[in-house]
């Protein structure tokens, strides 16, 4: 799932950054490019830094090296929803 999120970051800064450094003067993208391309590039260094841990974190815990958290973990917490109408 890290993987996605590297990616997607990456390949946003690259684009902004090269809409930024662009000779599209008049444009708003030039003015947002710079901007949104050094942050991206930031996310994508957080990112980076966070999947070393996490695999770290993982492999001290115990867990296998491909869980799937969530939807299912979720269904085996939770409880069964009871509500107060009553059936006629």
């Amino acid at each position: 799932m890290m993987r996605k999120w590297k990616t997607t970051f990456l390949s946003l800064a690259l684009i902004e950054l090269v809409i930024g450094f662009s000779n599209l003067r008049p444009t708003t993208f030039y003015y947002l490019g710079l901007p949104l391309g050094v942050v991206f590039f930031g996310l994508f260094l957080i990112v980076l830094a966070l999947e070393k841990e996490a695999e770290l974190d993982d492999r001290q815990r115990g867990a296998p090296a491909k869980t799937r958290r969530g939807a299912e973990e979720f269904r085996e917490v939770a409880h069964p929803v009871h509500t107060n109408a009553r059936s006629a």
